[in-house]
């Protein structure tokens, strides 16, 4: 079996077709002996709405890491903001904190006051242990989100 390599800076977003590449990978490595595991959080809510200029993780699921590893994850589900001109920002979170700590930069974000799909990816270290993976947004310019049928999906790949 044969793979694609995925080469990416830190925080960078993988196209759909590259965390596929991944996903078979990890297939691989978990049927080979390699222990990468993977799986998805879901929430009771469907729908989130948030209208504050400040980070917000809107919701998060516990994980159980056995050794120190790197978890790649994947977020999906559709947005909209309240107006063209007040755009949101959403993330990726490991324990609380922002995998992208730069900020703004390096998130998703979107200006469409019609459902549009979230599309993001990002990779971080994590310890052994429980570990707590969420979603964070930030509303912009008097802006309000709301955010559907999200999940986080996730591949742990032990260091």
């Amino acid at each position: 079996m044969s793979y694609t390599k995925v080469n990416k800076e830190p925080g960078a977003i993988l196209k759909s077709s590259e965390w596929n590449d991944i996903s078979a990978a990890v297939e691989g490595l978990s049927s080979g002996g390699g222990g990468a595991t993977r799986g998805s959080i879901r929430v009771g809510a469907w729908s989130h709405h948030w209208t504050r200029e400040n980070w917000h993780q809107i919701y998060s699921g516990n994980i159980k890491v056995n050794s120190p590893s790197v978890v790649l994850i994947s977020i999906n589900g559709h947005w909209r903001t309240n107006h063209p001109s007040k755009w949101v920002y959403l993330a990726g979170m490991v324990n609380d904190k922002m995998i992208n700590p730069e900020g703004d930069w390096g998130c998703t974000h979107t200006y469409f006051s019609t459902w549009h799909p979230i599309g993001y990816s990002a990779s971080a270290e994590v310890p052994a242990g429980r570990v707590k993976l969420g979603i964070g947004v930030r509303c912009c310019g008097g802006g309000q989100t709301w955010i559907n049928g999200s999940s986080i999906d996730y591949v742990l790949i032990p260091k």
